[in-house]
Protein backbone atom coordinates (compact mmCIF):
# COMPACT_ATOMS: atom_id res chain seq x y z
CA UNK A 1 0.00 0.00 0.00
CA UNK A 2 2.62 2.24 0.96
CA UNK A 3 4.91 1.22 -2.25
CA UNK A 4 1.90 1.99 -4.60
CA UNK A 5 0.90 5.67 -2.65
CA UNK A 6 4.82 6.24 -3.60
CA UNK A 7 4.65 5.70 -6.98
CA UNK A 8 1.33 7.58 -7.49
CA UNK A 9 3.14 10.64 -6.02
CA UNK A 10 6.22 10.21 -8.39
CA UNK A 11 3.91 9.78 -11.27
CA UNK A 12 2.17 13.11 -10.96
CA UNK A 13 5.70 14.77 -9.78
CA UNK A 14 6.83 13.06 -13.51
CA UNK A 15 3.25 14.57 -15.10
CA UNK A 16 4.38 17.68 -13.56
CA UNK A 17 7.92 17.96 -14.75
CA UNK A 18 6.79 16.91 -18.40
CA UNK A 19 4.37 19.69 -18.29
CA UNK A 20 6.89 22.18 -16.73
CA UNK A 21 9.50 21.31 -19.80
CA UNK A 22 6.54 21.77 -22.31
CA UNK A 23 5.73 24.90 -21.41
CA UNK A 24 9.43 25.89 -21.20
CA UNK A 25 9.87 24.17 -24.58
CA UNK A 26 6.82 26.62 -25.94
CA UNK A 27 8.16 29.75 -24.12
CA UNK A 28 11.51 29.19 -25.48
CA UNK A 29 9.59 28.53 -29.23
CA UNK A 30 7.37 31.36 -29.13
CA UNK A 31 11.03 33.27 -28.22
CA UNK A 32 12.67 31.86 -30.88
CA UNK A 33 9.36 33.19 -33.26
CA UNK A 34 9.70 36.56 -32.33
CA UNK A 35 13.05 36.70 -32.65
CA UNK A 36 12.75 36.12 -36.48
CA UNK A 37 10.07 37.92 -36.69
CA UNK A 38 11.94 41.45 -35.45
CA UNK A 39 14.99 40.37 -37.32
CA UNK A 40 12.48 40.25 -40.79
CA UNK A 41 10.75 43.78 -39.39
CA UNK A 42 14.02 44.82 -39.44
CA UNK A 43 15.13 43.77 -43.18
CA UNK A 44 11.72 44.85 -44.99
CA UNK A 45 11.09 48.05 -46.07
CA UNK A 46 7.59 47.65 -45.54
CA UNK A 47 6.53 49.69 -42.48
CA UNK A 48 5.03 47.73 -39.55
CA UNK A 49 1.26 47.77 -39.52
CA UNK A 50 -0.12 50.09 -37.35
CA UNK A 51 -3.46 49.10 -35.68
CA UNK A 52 -6.32 52.25 -36.26
CA UNK A 53 -9.18 52.15 -34.33
CA UNK A 54 -12.74 52.18 -35.89
CA UNK A 55 -13.66 55.87 -34.98
CA UNK A 56 -10.13 56.61 -36.70
CA UNK A 57 -11.52 55.45 -40.01
CA UNK A 58 -14.27 56.82 -39.77
CA UNK A 59 -12.66 60.63 -39.27
CA UNK A 60 -10.58 59.74 -41.95
CA UNK A 61 -13.58 58.84 -44.64
CA UNK A 62 -15.14 61.83 -43.29
CA UNK A 63 -12.63 63.80 -44.02
CA UNK A 64 -11.64 62.54 -47.50
CA UNK A 65 -15.50 63.25 -48.58
CA UNK A 66 -15.18 66.66 -47.11
CA UNK A 67 -11.92 67.10 -49.60
CA UNK A 68 -13.92 65.46 -52.20
CA UNK A 69 -16.72 67.98 -52.03
CA UNK A 70 -14.73 70.82 -51.51
CA UNK A 71 -12.75 70.07 -54.60
CA UNK A 72 -15.79 70.12 -56.07
CA UNK A 73 -17.24 73.17 -55.06
CA UNK A 74 -13.72 74.59 -56.16
CA UNK A 75 -14.87 73.32 -59.54
CA UNK A 76 -17.82 75.02 -59.84
CA UNK A 77 -17.02 78.22 -58.32
CA UNK A 78 -14.07 77.87 -61.20
CA UNK A 79 -16.60 77.31 -63.85
CA UNK A 80 -18.50 80.28 -62.26
CA UNK A 81 -16.00 83.08 -62.49
CA UNK A 82 -14.36 82.23 -65.75
CA UNK A 83 -18.09 82.28 -67.25
CA UNK A 84 -18.42 85.96 -65.07
CA UNK A 85 -14.74 86.49 -66.54
CA UNK A 86 -16.21 86.12 -70.13
CA UNK A 87 -19.33 87.93 -69.74
CA UNK A 88 -17.11 90.99 -68.30
CA UNK A 89 -14.89 90.77 -71.13
CA UNK A 90 -18.19 90.53 -73.69
CA UNK A 91 -19.36 93.77 -72.06
CA UNK A 92 -16.32 94.97 -72.16
CA UNK A 93 -16.21 94.60 -75.71
CA UNK A 94 -19.21 95.51 -76.11
CA UNK A 95 -18.58 99.13 -74.54
CA UNK A 96 -15.32 99.77 -76.65
CA UNK A 97 -17.32 99.43 -79.90
CA UNK A 98 -20.20 101.35 -78.83
CA UNK A 99 -17.50 103.61 -78.28
CA UNK A 100 -16.02 103.45 -81.31
CA UNK A 101 -19.60 103.88 -83.01
CA UNK A 102 -20.18 107.04 -80.90
CA UNK A 103 -16.60 108.63 -81.96
CA UNK A 104 -17.37 107.29 -85.34
CA UNK A 105 -20.64 109.01 -85.52
CA UNK A 106 -18.91 112.07 -83.99
CA UNK A 107 -16.23 112.25 -86.82
CA UNK A 108 -18.56 112.38 -89.54
CA UNK A 109 -20.76 114.23 -87.74
CA UNK A 110 -17.71 117.20 -87.49
CA UNK A 111 -17.04 116.15 -91.26
CA UNK A 112 -20.29 116.89 -92.53
CA UNK A 113 -20.23 120.13 -90.60
CA UNK A 114 -17.09 120.96 -92.13
CA UNK A 115 -18.62 119.99 -95.21
CA UNK A 116 -21.30 122.42 -94.68
CA UNK A 117 -19.10 125.14 -93.58
CA UNK A 118 -16.77 125.18 -96.42
CA UNK A 119 -20.40 124.67 -98.58
CA UNK A 120 -21.78 128.16 -97.19
CA UNK A 121 -18.32 129.71 -97.82
CA UNK A 122 -18.52 129.08 -101.01
CA UNK A 123 -22.10 129.62 -102.04
CA UNK A 124 -21.76 133.24 -100.59
CA UNK A 125 -18.27 133.87 -102.59
CA UNK A 126 -19.06 131.40 -105.77
CA UNK A 127 -22.99 131.57 -105.92
CA UNK A 128 -25.66 128.75 -105.74
CA UNK A 129 -24.69 126.48 -108.34
CA UNK A 130 -21.07 127.38 -109.34
CA UNK A 131 -19.31 126.52 -112.61
CA UNK A 132 -17.53 122.94 -112.68
CA UNK A 133 -15.33 124.69 -115.60
CA UNK A 134 -15.11 128.35 -115.39
CA UNK A 135 -12.06 131.56 -116.20
CA UNK A 136 -11.96 134.28 -113.93
CA UNK A 137 -12.72 137.26 -115.47
CA UNK A 138 -13.44 141.06 -114.10
CA UNK A 139 -16.58 142.81 -113.59
CA UNK A 140 -15.66 146.38 -113.93
CA UNK A 141 -15.91 147.51 -110.72
CA UNK A 142 -12.96 145.54 -109.00
CA UNK A 143 -14.30 142.37 -108.20
CA UNK A 144 -14.52 139.33 -110.22
CA UNK A 145 -16.54 136.55 -111.16
CA UNK A 146 -16.56 132.78 -112.75
CA UNK A 147 -17.39 132.49 -116.48
CA UNK A 148 -18.61 129.25 -116.85
CA UNK A 149 -16.71 127.24 -120.07
CA UNK A 150 -19.77 124.81 -121.74
CA UNK A 151 -19.03 120.91 -121.82
CA UNK A 152 -21.09 120.57 -124.59
CA UNK A 153 -24.60 121.87 -126.68
CA UNK A 154 -28.16 120.52 -126.63
CA UNK A 155 -30.99 121.10 -129.55
CA UNK A 156 -34.50 120.80 -128.43
CA UNK A 157 -36.83 119.14 -131.07
CA UNK A 158 -40.50 118.44 -130.63
CA UNK A 159 -39.74 114.41 -130.41
CA UNK A 160 -36.20 114.48 -129.09
CA UNK A 161 -32.55 116.30 -127.84
CA UNK A 162 -29.49 116.20 -129.70
CA UNK A 163 -26.11 116.53 -128.12
CA UNK A 164 -23.23 118.18 -129.79
CA UNK A 165 -19.70 117.92 -128.91
CA UNK A 166 -17.20 121.10 -127.77
CA UNK A 167 -13.84 120.80 -126.94
CA UNK A 168 -12.11 121.03 -123.90
CA UNK A 169 -11.77 124.46 -122.36
CA UNK A 170 -8.20 125.83 -121.82
CA UNK A 171 -6.13 126.37 -118.61
CA UNK A 172 -7.71 124.68 -115.22
CA UNK A 173 -9.15 125.73 -112.10
CA UNK A 174 -6.24 127.55 -110.74
CA UNK A 175 -8.28 128.43 -106.93
CA UNK A 176 -8.78 125.12 -106.79
CA UNK A 177 -5.85 122.60 -107.08
CA UNK A 178 -4.65 123.85 -110.30
CA UNK A 179 -5.26 120.66 -112.43
CA UNK A 180 -6.34 121.01 -116.09
CA UNK A 181 -9.21 121.12 -117.36
CA UNK A 182 -8.15 118.84 -120.63
CA UNK A 183 -7.03 116.28 -117.93
CA UNK A 184 -10.68 116.62 -116.51
CA UNK A 185 -12.06 115.85 -119.72
CA UNK A 186 -10.46 112.85 -120.34
CA UNK A 187 -11.44 111.27 -117.00
CA UNK A 188 -15.00 112.24 -117.20
CA UNK A 189 -15.07 110.68 -120.93
CA UNK A 190 -16.63 113.60 -122.51
CA UNK A 191 -15.91 112.41 -125.83
CA UNK A 192 -17.48 109.18 -124.90
CA UNK A 193 -21.26 110.81 -125.12
CA UNK A 194 -23.98 110.01 -127.40
CA UNK A 195 -23.82 113.02 -129.78
CA UNK A 196 -25.75 113.52 -133.27
CA UNK A 197 -28.42 111.17 -131.82
CA UNK A 198 -31.94 111.61 -131.53
CA UNK A 199 -32.61 110.64 -127.69
CA UNK A 200 -35.22 110.96 -126.14
CA UNK A 201 -35.69 112.61 -122.88
CA UNK A 202 -35.18 109.46 -120.54
CA UNK A 203 -32.15 108.57 -122.53
CA UNK A 204 -30.68 111.84 -122.58
CA UNK A 205 -30.83 111.99 -118.95
CA UNK A 206 -29.28 108.32 -118.33
CA UNK A 207 -26.44 109.28 -120.76
CA UNK A 208 -25.46 112.53 -118.52
CA UNK A 209 -26.14 111.26 -115.38
CA UNK A 210 -22.72 110.15 -114.17
CA UNK A 211 -21.25 113.53 -115.24
CA UNK A 212 -23.74 115.35 -113.36
CA UNK A 213 -23.48 113.34 -110.32
CA UNK A 214 -19.61 113.51 -109.98
CA UNK A 215 -20.03 117.07 -110.13
CA UNK A 216 -22.60 117.08 -107.42
CA UNK A 217 -20.35 114.64 -105.57
CA UNK A 218 -17.25 117.07 -105.73
CA UNK A 219 -15.45 114.71 -108.00
CA UNK A 220 -14.75 117.20 -110.10
CA UNK A 221 -14.40 120.48 -107.74
CA UNK A 222 -13.66 120.41 -104.15
CA UNK A 223 -17.18 121.38 -103.59
CA UNK A 224 -20.38 120.47 -105.34
CA UNK A 225 -20.16 122.11 -108.93
CA UNK A 226 -22.71 122.22 -112.34
CA UNK A 227 -21.57 121.75 -115.47
CA UNK A 228 -23.07 124.17 -118.19
CA UNK A 229 -24.65 123.69 -121.46
CA UNK A 230 -25.65 125.90 -124.44
CA UNK A 231 -28.98 125.21 -125.58
CA UNK A 232 -30.93 125.71 -128.99
CA UNK A 233 -34.88 125.84 -129.25
CA UNK A 234 -35.78 124.27 -132.75
CA UNK A 235 -39.31 123.28 -131.87
CA UNK A 236 -41.91 124.58 -134.15
CA UNK A 237 -43.76 127.16 -132.68
CA UNK A 238 -46.84 125.54 -132.19
CA UNK A 239 -44.98 123.05 -129.77
CA UNK A 240 -43.40 125.56 -127.26
CA UNK A 241 -44.89 123.79 -124.07
CA UNK A 242 -42.50 121.19 -125.42
CA UNK A 243 -39.67 123.48 -125.03
CA UNK A 244 -40.09 125.14 -121.89
CA UNK A 245 -40.74 121.21 -120.25
CA UNK A 246 -37.57 120.03 -122.21
CA UNK A 247 -35.66 123.39 -121.06
CA UNK A 248 -37.13 123.69 -117.12
CA UNK A 249 -37.10 119.80 -116.44
CA UNK A 250 -34.76 118.09 -118.33
CA UNK A 251 -31.81 120.32 -118.75
CA UNK A 252 -31.69 122.33 -116.01
CA UNK A 253 -32.83 120.04 -114.01
CA UNK A 254 -28.56 119.01 -114.12
CA UNK A 255 -27.12 121.94 -116.07
CA UNK A 256 -26.98 125.47 -115.74
CA UNK A 257 -28.31 126.20 -119.02
CA UNK A 258 -27.36 129.11 -121.66
CA UNK A 259 -30.12 129.86 -124.32
CA UNK A 260 -28.49 130.49 -127.95
CA UNK A 261 -30.64 133.17 -129.93
CA UNK A 262 -27.97 134.45 -132.33
CA UNK A 263 -26.08 131.66 -133.62
CA UNK A 264 -27.44 128.89 -135.87
CA UNK A 265 -27.27 125.11 -134.61
CA UNK A 266 -24.59 123.34 -135.97
CA UNK A 267 -24.82 119.49 -135.29
CA UNK A 268 -22.29 116.85 -135.55
CA UNK A 269 -20.64 116.98 -138.75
Amino acid sequence: MNSYRKGVVLGFTVAEVFILLTFLLLVALLGLVQLEENATAANSTNPPRVWVRPEEIEALVNSAEAAQKARKDAEVALVQAERERDTALEDANDARAKQQIAENARAEAEQQRDHAERNLTILHRKGENPPCWYQVVATGNGETREKPYYAFNVAIFEQSIVMAPRTAPPGGASDDGGGLYADEWNRLQMDGLPYGKALSDDEFIAAVSKLVEQGENSQVRTYRCVFSVMVWDLTPDNAKNRWKYAHDRVIEGSFSAYTVQDMPWRGVD
